[in-house]
């Protein structure tokens, strides 16, 4: 923890924890307290719309991630698959399959074409 005091706000001369506990007889034909409880009505208000504008943004990018894990996950599904696909095709067409070996081949070439795409140029592509 940090040794250093908290320092307190102040508006006007009247710590802001405070303002809250105001009572109407005290702002009441009281320009200062009227003033200042509208001062700090536009600091919080001011503050509110930076936090909103934050939220905002951490949410944009807690979306993208949420994208990009689900891109990595389907890319890592579809690189397992189109080896074991292209791991077939190669066992066939050095047994003698020429034709089948071939055919077997082409699908696990496109997996692994889609999923090199998901994983690294699907963002990057607008």
């Amino acid at each position: 923890m940090s040794d250093k005091p908290q320092q307190k706000q102040h508006v006007l001369g009247v710590p802001t924890d405070n303002i809250a506990g105001l009572s109407v007889d005290e702002i009441y034909n009281n320009k200062t307290a009227v003033t200042m409880l509208f001062h700090y009505y536009k600091q919080v208000n001011d503050e509110n719309v930076g936090l909103k504008n934050d939220r905002n943004t951490l949410q944009t990018y807690v979306a993208a991630y949420e994208n990009k894990k689900s891109d990595s996950a389907t890319a890592s599904f579809l690189f397992l698959a189109s080896n074991v696909v292209i791991a077939f095709a190669v066992n066939f067409i050095t047994g003698g399959h020429d034709s089948i070996g071939w055919v077997t081949l082409i699908p696990g070439v496109v997996m692994s074409g889609v999923g090199f795409y998901l994983q690294f140029f699907k963002d990057r592509i607008k």
